[in-house]
């Protein structure tokens, strides 16, 4: 199965332009998988914070494609509200 947009999110970063990030969620045997797609199309990686991280994606998993995106939502508001955006627009993409 490949993967879909759960949300998606545009925001106001401090130099006043404005970004889209998008979370997909990927069903997987007994679980959904979600991962976050940043505005250049890259994915958020285990490295972002910690460079002695493997160069990978960080995945988030839930029993449901919507609990895996909620628990990757948390931490993409978590971001934007350390890095001072602010959330324009919200957008739930799941059925």
């Amino acid at each position: 199965m490949a993967a879909e947009s759960a949300f998606e999110y545009t925001v106001r970063t401090r130099q006043m332009t404005d970004e889209t990030y998008v979370i997909q969620v990927e069903k997987a045997p007994g679980h959904w998988i979600a991962t976050i797609r940043l505005p250049d199309g890259s994915s958020w990686r285990m490295d972002r914070f910690d460079p002695k991280s493997p160069a990978i994606p960080k995945q988030w998993a839930g029993a449901t494609a919507a609990a895996a995106a909620d628990y990757a939502a948390r931490i993409l508001t978590n971001y934007f509200a350390n890095e001072g955006m602010e959330v324009v627009r919200r957008t739930y993409l799941l059925g």
